[in-house]
């Protein structure tokens, strides 16, 4: 990472070295008054979570194989 200031503007300029970015990714842009915010998010993968249904505090269901297990 390096910081790039310029003075000249009173602005700052933070400069992060290499960013890889997927079509996937969200990216927000937020301005809020002299300030320009921008942050990109990656969705975790949840494809595991969409076989287990929750039964109570401490079971869960695995729907696929019908196996009851404890959190």
């Amino acid at each position: 990472m390096t910081n790039d200031k310029n003075y000249s503007n009173n602005t700052y300029v933070k400069k992060l070295s290499k960013v890889n970015l997927t079509p996937d990714d969200t990216i927000t842009v937020c301005i809020t008054n002299h300030i320009i915010e921008v942050t990109s998010s990656r969705k975790e993968c949840v494809k595991g979570f969409q076989d287990i249904k929750r039964l109570d505090k401490n079971h869960f269901l695995v729907i696929s194989t019908g196996e009851i297990r404890k959190y």
